[in-house]
């Protein structure tokens, strides 16, 4: 009796999982590269300031030397 019970719920189980995985996979990836091209712009720009700091800082101290 609890072993057919058991089946029964695991069979359930299963049939959840195959109906929402085909939804939920592709959200998942496609949030997943969202969260990632975010995070690489934020690290170009990041990067892009900060050469641009530098080269600003050494273009003064040039200036200030001639």
């Amino acid at each position: 009796m609890i072993d057919n019970v058991m089946r029964k719920l695991n069979m359930a189980m299963a049939l959840k999982w195959f109906v929402f995985l085909p939804m939920i996979l592709p959200a998942c990836v496609i949030f997943g590269a969202i969260q990632g091209m975010m995070t690489m712009a934020d690290k170009v720009w990041t990067r892009m300031w900060l050469d641009i700091e530098k080269i600003e800082v050494e273009s003064w101290d040039k200036d200030v030397l001639l």
